[in-house]
């Protein structure tokens, strides 16, 4: 993991901004403890930060920001590029000379060769910022899946990024306003997709995507690479076949990940996808996997879970170093004191509004019914007066919907009344009523929740 930030002044007056983009890269120093890395352009309009964790040539030519032989293309990188070796042989072949063995510098000559497309040669993870000298212009870029993180803001006649929203904020002109599309789909999705953030005008670069910058600031944010195949898939594949396809791509994938010059280690919890991670890995070194669990314990019998019994057979079987860690509930306690918190802040609640706050379950209930015996005595005198509205008359249902309906109504009702997961009575009851549902992770807050908090 290492951190990476930038600034290209396309329409704002002359000004040096060392100072603040060296902010905006110390705030992330715990992405990078190894190395960091500043490069300003002759005329300060573009300045590029590195704070570098080394894992491949752990040398000082690994250094960032790094350029090609003669300085006009510069890059600021995070995450790795699986394939540099292989993409080396090639361009040395077309006269690039590479001063390194990083993977950085691959990146650095294949964008000589073909530009902005040079990222469907890269296969890793990276998020990365390419200031073109000869065009004039910053490319900033983003993995295929979205591993790597990447954040960006415009302010002033200015195209600022960073790894993290932290580093945007360290930037003096930028302002910490919330963003109520963003915090909108929080409560919603319990997470906030790309392009939104939950700061306004602070964008994050979605998976897949490039953004174009050129020197009249005119932006272009685009995709680069889509899951869905061009080939259509097979209409059939045995099971046979299918199994061997999963275990070549797995391996695969494991392969290409243990390249490093550190140890390289897996978080093992026991589970299916830790544990065919690391009886994939443990064959491919030649020595013993180091692998770490992590326990809790403290926090009362319906909170503590253990990953360890399993994690513990698992490197037994492959013969790992096993580590493990055991977190306690006085640890999580004393978090707040030992992240530099002012004293007293760590047992207050947060200073919101009334509004703000979710309401306990006994007023939430209490209020609902009141909206409730409120809108029925409305739709009775409704009724009185002008007959059922058009708009609201159900057709009839034939038998097989009526049974569905009947059943979706039933499995709501038993969901509440055993006291599911909000999120799971909420799907439950859009399920009853025929509403849409919301494809995420989880459901935090139902829309009408989400409206009212």
């Amino acid at each position: 993991m290492c951190g990476i930030a930038g600034l290209y002044n396309f329409g704002a007056g002359p000004r040096d901004e060392r100072a603040a983009v060296t902010a905006m890269r110390d705030a992330m120093s715990h992405r990078g403890p190894d190395d960091a890395g500043l490069w300003a352009s002759p005329d300060s309009r573009v300045v590029l930060a590195h704070r570098r964790l080394s894992i491949v040539d752990l040398s000082a030519a690994g250094h960032q920001p790094m350029s090609n032989e003669d300085g006009a293309v510069w890059v600021t990188f995070n995450g790795e590029i699986y394939n540099h070796a292989d993409l080396r042989p090639g361009l040395e072949a077309k006269g690039h000379k590479f001063r390194s063995r990083t993977d950085t510098e691959a990146i650095v000559h294949q964008y000589e060769e073909t530009g902005e497309d040079c990222l469907s040669s890269l296969d890793g993870m990276f998020a990365l910022g390419i200031w073109d000298a000869a065009r004039d212009r910053l490319v900033l870029a983003r993995d295929r899946l979205g591993k790597k993180p990447l954040y960006y803001t415009v302010i002033g006649g200015r195209l600022l990024f960073a790894s993290e929203i932290k580093g945007l904020l360290a930037h003096p002109d930028v302002r910490r306003d919330i963003d109520p599309e963003g915090l909108n789909l929080y409560l919603t999705f319990g997470n906030v997709p790309a392009p939104h953030t939950l700061f306004l005008g602070i964008k994050k670069l979605p998976a897949a995507h490039r953004l174009i910058c050129d020197r009249l600031g005119h932006m272009r944010v685009e995709r680069y690479w889509s899951a869905v195949p061009e080939t259509p898939w097979p209409a059939y594949i045995g099971e046979a076949e299918a199994v061997a396809r999963v275990r070549e791509l797995l391996e695969s994938a494991v392969k290409k990940r243990l390249m490093a010059d550190v140890p390289v280690g897996a978080f093992l919890s026991g589970g299916v996808d830790s544990s065919a991670n690391v009886a994939l890995m443990s064959r491919l070194i030649d020595r013993p996997l180091q692998t770490y669990s992590v326990g809790f314990e403290g926090f009362g019998p319906k909170e503590n879970f253990h990953d360890l019994p399993y994690a513990q057979r698992v490197a037994k079987q492959f013969g790992c170093d096993h580590h493990e860690l055991s977190v306690t509930a006085d640890e999580c306690r004393g978090l707040p004191a030992r992240a530099g918190l002012p004293a007293g802040r760590a047992d207050r609640r947060p200073r919101l509004p009334a509004h703000a706050l979710p309401l306990p379950p006994g007023a939430a209930r209490r209020r609902h019914r009141r909206a409730r015996r409120r809108g029925q005595r409305r739709g009775v005198r409704r009724l009185r007066r002008h007959g059922p509205h058009p708009q609201r008359r159900r057709p009839a249902l034939g038998a097989d919907q009526a049974a569905a309906a009947l059943r979706a109504r039933g499995l709501h009702e038993a969901s509440r009344l055993l006291g599911q997961p909000a999120g799971r009575t909420d799907v439950l009851r859009r399920a009853r009523d025929g509403h849409p549902l919301y494809w995420g992770l989880d459901v935090v807050f139902g829309t009408t929740r989400s409206r009212t908090c």
